[in-house]
């Protein structure tokens, strides 16, 4: 009898852990999709930016691109990407393909200003 209810105990410790162990991974993929979302919102968005200069805000390195404020020209978006053009000062112009997760901040700029400034 003892045995039995031993038994018994240490199946629902393991049931128990494999529950939480599944909630967790339901968490993970419930954030995913929901970053998923917003990423798709931010293309819509960016897509009125094709053709226009913005400030935009990367947050982290990005090939030749560092992390920083850049004046860039939008050039083509898609749902996870986003083609710019940027005056760099040591490099000239640098087309550079970036993941829309990757950017922090994007702003349509409404003067003109130089592609290589540097906004501090």
């Amino acid at each position: 009898m003892n045995g039995w209810i031993l038994l018994s105990f240490l199946l629902l410790i393991y049931y128990i852990s494999k529950v939480e162990k599944l909630e967790k991974q339901v968490k993970k993929l419930e954030k995913k999709k929901k970053e998923e979302k917003e990423v798709n919102k931010m293309s819509k968005l960016i897509k009125d930016l094709v053709g226009k200069k913005c400030r935009i805000k990367l947050e982290e390195n990005i090939n030749t691109l560092g992390a920083g404020h850049y004046i860039c020209d939008v050039l083509d978006v898609d749902d996870e990407w986003i083609k710019i053009s940027v005056q760099h000062k040591k490099e000239g112009k640098i087309v550079a393909l970036i993941r829309i997760d990757s950017i922090d901040n994007i702003q349509e700029l409404a003067t003109e200003q130089t592609a290589y400034e540097s906004i501090k």
